[in-house]
């Protein structure tokens, strides 16, 4: 089979046979519109079998779309009639000891995603070479996507926002969110994005501290629209813990309440031997203050042995609702 011209190619290794001809299926399912099977490629490594589901054509720049018309969402639905209004936001874990260091061939697929899903705002994590290397990461990111580093593994679009001002929270055990307040050019007024990067377990531990924080923030910038991503680390279908229910006013009573906005996918973000089908990555967005439009979850190439990284980007477009 011949892909499109117009559909980008994930890089290929320099490695044995057995390896690049599990590769190759992948780049297969690039091209085609029905499903691949895995099997016969897991049978080089040992891999766990993945969903069958995962395997249908998602394209870099075109993923698989929530629907958004029917009003069940977690937010209102919008329409995209102003490009200056709406914001992309997105969470992505890098992988980066493996991107960067291990397997840079990798490293190019994670950043031909980042580029054809073209966001304003990222919010990613592992932004490093597996301890060190974090400056090198930040500035091979920026230097391949044109998005200029905030601080606290942000990245943001100059044309469409400006960095007002940064903070940084620690969560348990070195694991860590980042804050920053941004001005939207295209009207004037502020967001506030905060990036994580979770502890496995402590759930409410971790997000008791990041609602405090978030709330005090909020109190002190005038409460503008407000989004969470990040990887949380709550193994394995993150939705169902106490955690993210804490966060989104279904258990408990947090400060400040998000909604999760690919609430309507509980697909896996996450896949590794181990756990092949997890859900720990989330974009969350304060509740009655955005919209959205679409919101995404590219699963191409994604897992411990897939073509980018383990985690999948989590993508939205989102509608900020500015107070009057």
């Amino acid at each position: 089979a011949i892909c499109p011209p117009t559909l980008p190619t994930f890089a290929m290794p320099s490695c044995h046979t057995a390896t690049k001809m599990m590769l190759a299926w992948q780049l297969v399912g690039l091209c085609l519109i029905h499903a691949v099977a895995e099997q016969d490629m897991c049978k080089a490594k040992g891999c766990s079998t993945r969903t069958s589901r995962d395997h249908l054509l998602l394209q870099v720049s075109k993923p698989t779309l929530l629907d958004v018309s029917r009003g069940n969402m977690a937010l209102p639905a919008a329409n995209e009639s102003d490009p200056q209004i709406y914001i992309k936001v997105m969470s992505y874990n890098l992988m980066g000891w493996s991107s960067f260091n291990a397997n840079t061939w990798k490293g190019q697929n994670v950043l031909g995603k980042i580029n054809a899903l073209g966001p304003d705002i990222l919010g990613a994590q592992e932004v490093e070479m597996g301890g060190w290397g974090y400056q090198e990461v930040e500035n091979l990111v920026s230097e391949a996507t044109g998005l200029s580093f905030a601080g606290g593994s942000q990245f943001f679009r100059p044309q469409s926002l400006e960095v007002v001002e940064t903070d940084w929270a620690k969560l348990v055990g070195g694991y860590w969110m980042s804050m920053v307040l941004y001005k939207h050019k295209g009207t004037g007024n502020h967001i506030l994005f905060y990036d994580s990067h979770w502890k496995h377990g402590h759930g409410m531990e971790q997000a008791k501290i990041i609602s405090e924080k978030i709330q005090k923030d909020r109190e002190k910038y005038g409460s503008p629209p407000t989004v969470l991503v990040g990887d949380t680390n709550q193994f394995c279908k993150g939705y169902e813990l106490e955690a993210i229910r804490y966060l989104t006013g279904r258990e408990g009573s947090s400060p400040v309440v998000f909604a999760d906005v690919h609430e309507e996918d509980k697909g896996r973000s996450f896949s590794d031997t181990n756990n092949p089908d997890c859900r720990v990555d989330f974009i969350l967005a304060s509740t009655g203050q955005w919209s959205v439009v679409q919101a995404s979850i590219d699963r191409v190439g994604m897992g411990a042995w897939g073509a980018a990284s383990d985690h999948a980007p989590l993508l939205a477009h989102l509608v900020p609702i500015f107070a009057d």
